[in-house]
């Protein structure tokens, strides 16, 4: 047997490995990451542990959000949203 019938298979699962999980999951991190850089004052969120808000100040690394009627204010760190709400 050559060295490429022995080595072929592998290369060749990698390959559909590649594009069934890299691909797939940098495209979801780039679109994630261009969703956190576009977020404004007045845009709604629903963090990752399932708290809806409203943005009321954006920083660079963190946003405070207002989360119910009563105003209430928490400041959390951008890698904790996990969605922001279509308008």
């Amino acid at each position: 047997m050559s060295i490429l019938e022995t080595i072929g298979p592998f290369i060749l699962m990698f390959v559909v490995f590649y594009f069934i999980l890299i691909v797939p999951e940098k495209k979801r991190k780039k679109k994630y990451g261009e969703m956190l850089n576009e977020l404004q004052a007045n845009d709604k969120i629903i963090t990752r542990g399932g708290i809806i808000g409203k943005i009321i100040k954006v920083t660079d690394e963190s946003v405070v959000i207002e989360t119910s009627s009563d105003r209430t204010k928490l400041e959390i760190t951008k890698q904790a949203i996990g969605t922001r709400v279509e308008k």
